[in-house]
């Protein structure tokens, strides 16, 4: 890198990644804490809609979960694909929320996926700012003509 220019983009796309991989890691500390006192239970499929979708088949399941002796049945919110999906009698593990056990989440506390991006992005976007900064002290000031001096 010799050019103002050069820095100049390299240095927004560090700090772009960094700004992404934080927002990232962020939503998932969020998520973590907003479910995080909810309880993992098994749910039963008890039905499973079937239909096809731009040339594929596409599942949505209801299932249901018991709290302390109470059945709770929700539909899930999500239309999955048939190929990996679950079907009437298949078990699925929720988290509900112990204060309101209507409150269901099909996922864990934290999202694993969202919080390795989040920290890939962080350390991609250092990296490529200490690079950055690196190769500035290393070139030296910037000239009038919109290089670096050696």
């Amino acid at each position: 890198m010799k050019t103002v220019k050069e820095f100049l983009f390299v240095g927004a796309a560090a700090i772009i990644f960094a700004v992404l991989g934080v927002a990232l890691l962020a939503s998932s500390i969020y998520s973590a804490t907003e479910h995080g006192n909810y309880i993992r239970t098994a749910a039963t499929v008890t039905h499973a809609e079937v239909w096809q979708k731009d040339g594929e088949y596409v599942v949505q399941v209801t299932y249901e979960y018991f709290v302390d002796g109470k059945r709770y049945e929700k539909q899930s919110p999500h239309v999955r694909s048939a190929n990996s999906s679950k079907f009437e009698g298949d078990t699925l593990t929720v988290y509900y929320n112990p204060e309101n056990p209507e409150e269901v989440n099909e996922g864990g506390a934290i999202s694993f996926s969202v919080m390795f991006f989040g920290i890939a992005f962080t350390v991609v976007g250092g990296g490529l700012f200490a690079f950055v900064l690196i190769e500035i002290k290393k070139s030296g000031d910037i000239s009038k003509n919109n290089k670096l001096t050696k």
